[in-house]
């Protein structure tokens, strides 16, 4: 699993960790080209806002911190059980393909602050300064009072966004043929959420509790995923331009942008500048 520190908090957390070379996407600009008016360039303003959120998502470049030799730091936690062993196999692939990585081992093993579980403030600094870190498998002690070290993990670094690509490999037989698939799962909520307490003896109640601010942040890492995974660019940035050109005209605009225009009014309106 990779922990990526400035993909998974909110914009506003992570803006001093937005490399300076990421410019704002250019569906922004085409949104204060389009509004000439003042109460179009508060939609403008407000949309723009809003496609700012995605700027988390385009600021990782899939490497570590940058290190000595050209290489990039990559924090590891090589974890429990088999978790060494498929970590020494990890490193030695990286080294046969000559990629230029350094490996900062890392122990994540817990400790408690005011009485609650943390991580070690040791390895907290060393993934947020790489951004990146490869972990391997953690288990959690059978018993009362242990507490998920994998959770703990995904809250402390808030990495919401659980990736599991499945791909072919190319001259591997299996039941299935040209596999290119991403599943991505929320990851911090839901059944995660950790919210437990006993209602009477013999009885457990867990909370499954999903928030919309959790649901939106993840379907807009998905989405935008997708878009970069299929190279779907062009199409993206043909469908941000008609968006932009029907906002700024204000006739169609919903309701959580303030207008009273339907959904389906709103998709015409778009589909027209295509």
């Amino acid at each position: 699993m990779f922990a990526n520190r400035a993909l998974a908090p909110a914009a506003r957390q992570v803006s001093r960790q937005v490399p300076s070379r990421i410019a704002r996407p250019a569906f922004a600009a085409q949104a204060r080209h389009y509004s000439v008016t003042k109460e179009e360039n508060k939609v403008s303003q407000r949309v723009e806002n809003r496609m700012g959120q995605q700027e988390e998502y385009m600021a990782w470049n899939g490497m570590g911190s940058d290190g000595t030799q050209g290489k990039y730091t990559v924090s590891l936690i090589e974890g429990d059980g088999i978790g060494p062993e498929i970590s020494q196999s990890v490193k030695d692939i990286f080294s046969a393909a000559n990629a230029p990585v350094k490996w900062e081992p890392i122990d994540v093993s817990p400790v408690f602050i005011d009485g609650k579980q943390s991580v070690p403030p040791e390895a907290m600094e060393s993934i947020n300064r790489n951004f990146v870190a490869l972990k391997g498998p953690l288990a959690t002690p059978v018993g009362k009072g242990h507490v998920s070290l994998n959770l703990t993990l995904r809250r402390t670094f808030n990495l919401f966004a659980n990736v599991r690509p499945c791909k072919s490999i190319q001259g591997y037989k299996t039941p299935y043929d040209n596999v290119d698939t991403v599943l991505i799962r929320e990851n911090t909520e839901g059944e995660y959420s950790g919210i437990e307490h006993v209602v009477v003896d013999g009885v457990v109640q867990s909370i499954k509790l999903i928030t919309r601010e959790a649901c939106e942040r993840v379907l807009r890492f998905a989405f935008q995923y997708a878009q970069d995974h299929m190279g779907l660019y062009e199409h993206a940035n043909k469908i941000q331009s008609a968006i932009f050109k029907t906002l700024a005209e204000g006739k169609t605009i919903t309701g959580d942008l303030g207008g009273k225009a339907k959904t389906h009014e709103y998709a015409d309106a778009v589909i027209k500048h295509l």
